[in-house]
Order: structure tokens, then C-alpha cells, then sequence
């Protein structure tokens, strides 16, 4: 499902299926006319030395036509 069709506070999780240890949850915020705005919860990602090491939440904007998988 496309991000645009979740309302506020809707959980939802990025899925990586190369990497399924890369998924991240998180919770929108709000619904922009371009973007909208998230909160990532605690994930893992990749450093610059190709580490994974833990990210702390934090918020961003991305495209309202990602495609999520909707928290159950």
C-alpha cells in the first residue's frame, strides 16, 4: 500500500526485502501535499564501514507514494 492511503498515527513498517534485518517501523505524523512526515522507531542500519549498528529514533519527511506494509 502506498504511505498517502495511512492516516495519522498509523503504524507502518519500510520492509527491506534484500535485507529483512534492515526494516523499520514507524508512525506517521503528518500528511503533507508532497510528503509526509514520520517518526522512525529504533532501527539498524548499515555505517560507513558496512557495520550495522543501531539508529535512535528520529523524524523525517518522505514521499507519500512509498510503499509500506500497514502495522497490523
Amino acid at each position: 500500500m502506498k504511505l498517502k492511503t495511512l492516516q495519522v498515527n498509523d503504524r507502518f513498517c519500510l520492509s527491506n526485502r534484500l535485507d529483512p534485518e534492515l526494516s523499520r517501523w514507524g508512525t506517521v505524523l503528518d500528511i503533507g501535499v508532497g510528503s509526509v512526515r514520520v517518526k522512525w522507531e529504533r532501527h539498524l542500519v548499515n555505517n560507513e564501514h558496512g557495520e550495522l549498528v543501531e539508529e535512535k529514533p528520529y523524524m523525517t519527511t518522505i514521499s507519500r507514494n512509498t510503499e509500506v506494509l500497514k502495522a497490523p
